[in-house]
């Protein structure tokens, strides 16, 4: 009886993957073939005994092929045979409708139409916008002449204002002192 602390399991796909030749020091070892579903031990002497067809009262020896024997001679070459009839040629097939046209392509980068159609609309706006920036400039400028000139006024009045305090305290010191 094989030593419990050594008994392994390995599990095939199938039992054509079962090893033909195992050695004693295998013995106790259980394979199960998975596709079939049946359980292999490996016996003191090296040899697999299937246990599913032992429990079935069936041969339990591993199943194999027989042993294939060597290749035969090389045989000699035949004679070539005469050669065939040449076959006639078809008749020419009707022409085929003509396809239809493509479409054009885009334009490149320096065709006229670009040059021409794309950057002269541009260049009206670009005029246009500049003529109405420069009279927003013009207005502008107008627009600072008149703070400037407001400004100036509001600044002169001050200054006849401080002018006439000063006038006024003068007056008043007098008066008092005299």
């Amino acid at each position: 009886m094989p030593d419990p602390r050594r008994q392994k399991v390995r599990y095939t796909i199938s039992e054509q993957f079962l090893p033909e030749k195992t050695n004693a020091a295998e013995f106790g070892t259980f394979f199960i073939a998975k596709a079939e579903q049946t359980v292999w031990f490996v016996c003191s002497d090296g040899s697999l005994v299937s246990l599913s067809e032992l429990l079935k009262g069936n041969a339990v020896g591993v199943p194999r092929a027989g042993k294939d024997g060597i290749d035969g001679a090389q045989g000699s070459k035949g004679e070539r045979g005469a050669t065939g009839a040449t076959g006639a040629s078809g008749a020419t097939g009707a022409t085929g409708a003509a396809g239809r046209d493509g479409t054009n392509g885009r334009d490149g980068r320096d065709c006229v139409c670009k040059t021409v159609e794309q950057v002269e609309p541009r260049l009206n706006a670009a005029e246009k916008l500049a003529e109405q920036h420069s009279a927003e400039l013009i207005l502008q400028a107008k627009q600072i002449a008149e703070l400037r000139q407001i400004a100036d006024g509001l600044l002169s009045a001050s200054k006849r204002d401080s002018e006439y305090l000063a006038w006024l305290q003068e007056r008043v010191r007098q008066k008092t002192q005299g």
